[in-house]
């Protein structure tokens, strides 16, 4: 009996997350899929978390990795301000940030481009937190804020 209580609970708040998700930005979990954040103007844009290790550096690292598709015939110029929440506190809300945290690439008709794990944070990933460090702050969400799409 407490295992099906269990799950309505959880059916409740993936329904709400699917719901509210737009609204309220992307909760980070811990997915190897990719997971569709947004559609807009012919560019298809993923997210997925993916664990980086360099045990010679001693860095364990998760990272949100982003994937752009694009699925037009044309060439687009894809610009956004990254928006980041570490245990539930915006680290760039602060407008006089967005110019560090802005990106702005082109994209080939047709092609498409993803983060990696070079831990060089930054262009198409993001920093999600330590695996071999407990005790530091957690990415819990992010948001492609300010996010255009347009032809070249």
């Amino acid at each position: 009996m407490r295992k099906t209580k269990n799950t309505k609970e959880i059916i409740l708040l993936v329904l709400a997350f699917l719901i509210f998700s737009p609204i309220i930005g992307t909760s980070i979990n811990n997915q190897n899929d990719w997971q569709l954040y947004k559609e807009l103007n012919g560019v298809l844009i993923y997210y997925k978390s993916f664990e980086c290790h360099l045990p010679a550096d001693g860095l364990h690292q998760e990272l949100v990795l982003l994937k752009f598709v694009n699925t037009t015939d044309t060439k687009l110029k894809i610009e956004w301000d990254f928006e980041l929440w570490y245990d539930n506190k915006c680290t760039t809300c602060d407008k006089n940030t967005f110019d560090e945290n802005h990106r702005e690439f082109e994209l080939e008709e047709g092609a498409n481009i993803e983060g990696t794990c070079t831990f060089r944070v930054g262009e198409l990933t993001i920093f999600k937190k330590f695996l071999n460090y407990k005790d530091l702050p957690e990415l819990t969400k992010f948001e492609l804020k300010n996010l255009n799409v347009t032809p070249v």
